[in-house]
């Protein structure tokens, strides 16, 4: 869960900064094997990486991490503007 505040209106037309938690699902799902399987959502939907692909096989967490690392990289290069 995460925190996001937003103004909101009330009956007397006043606004007031409110607080809720809004749910943040996980970018990687354990497999039985052990391994990882990262993806990235845009809009609660999974995102293409290639086609037909939407997720990264990692072996172990480094290997994740050093997949996380590729993929910001590749964001900031514009690689996925497209």
């Amino acid at each position: 869960m995460r925190s996001i505040r937003s103004w909101v209106k009330d009956e007397q037309g006043q606004k007031s900064l409110v607080e809720r938690e809004q749910r943040v699902l996980p970018n990687w799902r354990k497999q039985s094997d052990g391994s990882y399987i990262f993806f990235v959502r845009s809009d609660w939907k999974p995102v293409e990486l290639e086609k037909g692909k939407a997720g990264i096989l990692a072996r172990s967490p480094e290997e994740l991490l050093t997949f996380v690392d590729i993929l910001i990289a590749a964001v900031r290069e514009g690689q996925f503007d497209r």
